[in-house]
């Protein structure tokens, strides 16, 4: 029985894949108890460079060790492909883990023994991680805040519970998400795509259905900072629209989630947006006026905020990135 999926997207990133499959497989072949416990599925968004060639020497090379691979006709687009996995998996849960992410040493089996004793009663996992530069030469000082005030892994019995805990609604890396296979497929939904963060409006679903929630506090792998290049969606192909996808997100729950929850991400929402023009402008990513708040009024149906964005968008780069230094990104 497959317990564990590690389930990877990818497109066009021949050399992290490979990087990201050596540290899976030698964890798998060093155990073979574990390895009869696992799978790997990746699904290609029709990558046009090494990566087919390489996975499919890979599967013949490591006979033993459970591989899936398929690759989409054409690039359907980023959550799509994400949905695709969970689709052609196997195991109880599915590990999303990102082409440029790479594991760290025994975690696939830290995660096997605790679904082993607990996978009846868990709807997904938050796995904490370490932060690197781009070459994933040097870890960085990066930590998530979802894990700040927690001093050991939890099993939270409802997100409420973990909410009080944590200040936060869910975490929209995608390597840090493990998901019972069942959940995705019964609650992901074609409103869901478009947006790059499809796993976190499962996330909420999973939440709002008050199935139990583990964080786990360990650090199970490495995450590369600074590489989303070629991540999103083909409709969001102005990078600007991608500052919307947490706004189109909380908003599509508003009617869903607690007043008193809801009211304060939005105000946490409106706050990062705000350091976020800061950061595009700072770094000569031009914002244009009308595009930036026909996206904020598209994303919350909202006019309250726009003059705040209207006045911020009219500052001066060189004052921005002073804003920018106030706030680590």
């Amino acid at each position: 029985m497959i317990l564990l999926t590690i389930a990877i997207p990818t497109w066009n990133r021949f050399h992290e894949l490979k990087n990201s499959l050596t540290v899976i497989l030698n964890q798998l072949e060093k155990d073979f108890i574990l390895s009869k416990n696992v799978e790997i599925v990746i699904s290609d968004n029709d990558s046009k460079d090494k990566t087919e060639s390489f996975v499919k020497k890979t599967i013949k090379k490591h006979p033993k060790i459970n591989i899936v691979y398929h690759k989409q006709k054409r690039n359907v687009g980023g959550d799509l492909n994400v949905d695709n996995l969970f689709k052609i998996s196997s195991g109880d849960y599915v590990w999303t883990l990102s082409d440029d992410d790479e594991l760290l040493d025994e975690s696939i089996k830290f995660i096997v023994s605790i679904l082993k004793v607990q996978s009846k009663d868990i709807g997904m996992l938050f796995v904490n991680y370490k932060a690197y530069d781009f070459k994933m030469a040097e870890e960085i000082n990066h930590h998530s805040l979802f894990f700040k005030n927690i001093n050991e892994s939890i099993l939270f019995k409802n997100y409420k519970k973990m909410y009080d805990c944590t200040n936060m609604l869910g975490y929209s890396m995608l390597s840090t998400n493990i998901i019972k296979r069942d959940l995705w497929n019964n609650f992901v939904s074609p409103s869901f795509v478009g947006y790059s963060i499809i796993h976190c409006f499962v996330q909420y679903e999973i939440f709002l259905k008050n199935f139990p929630i583990y964080l786990i506090k360990e650090k199970l792998f490495k995450y590369r900072t600074n590489n989303n290049e070629g991540r999103y969606d083909q409709e969001y192909k102005n990078l600007f629209y991608l500052n919307f996808s947490s706004f189109n997100l909380l908003y599509y729950y508003k009617d869903k989630l607690p007043k008193k929850i809801w009211s304060k991400e939005n105000r946490k929402e409106k706050i990062n947006f705000i350091y976020g023009i800061a950061y595009n402008k700072s770094i000569g990513i031009k914002i244009r006026v009308i595009e930036t708040l026909k996206g904020y009024y598209y994303s919350s149906k909202n006019v309250s905020f726009i003059p705040i964005i209207s006045f911020l968008l009219l500052i001066p780069p060189s004052i921005l990135r002073l804003i920018h230094k106030l706030k680590h990104f």
